[in-house]
């Protein structure tokens, strides 16, 4: 009888130790399901971040579109420049040829259409065209 209340006794440690390590297991499944919350809340993070990537990314295309745009701008507009720059000249050289014609020596004459005539560097630039 004695063994029999032993083995009773060893049962009621070991129902308790089960006890115990089933309190432990819910608590660990508690954690698990913390985690796996946390684990949806940085998914929906991830993609609430993928969603601002896009939205950049576009944004950023949309800038380099403009960007484009400014460019193709600018180089119309250096080569209207360049176009005015030669009409000056032009005026410059009517003007001195003008001038030089009705009051200087012909030696002066000479040497000022050989100064104007090193301005032709602005014949090698292209008229104005668009880069498109």
């Amino acid at each position: 009888m004695r063994l029999d209340v032993d083995l009773l006794r060893l049962d009621v440690d070991l129902l308790r130790l089960d006890v115990d390590l089933l309190r432990l297991d819910v608590d660990l499944l508690r954690l698990d399901v913390d985690l796996l919350r946390l684990d949806v809340d940085l998914l929906r993070l991830d993609v609430d971040l993928l969603r601002l990537d896009v939205d950049l990314l576009r944004l950023n295309f949309d800038l380099l579109r403009l960007n484009v745009d400014l460019l193709r701008l600018n180089f119309d507009l250096l080569r209207l420049n360049v176009d005015l720059l030669r009409l000056d000249v032009d005026l410059l050289r009517l003007n001195v040829e003008t001038y030089t014609s009705n009051l200087m020596p012909l030696r002066y004459t000479t040497y000022i259409r050989n100064s104007l005539n090193s301005l032709k560097f602005f014949s090698a630039i292209p008229a104005t065209n668009s880069l498109r």
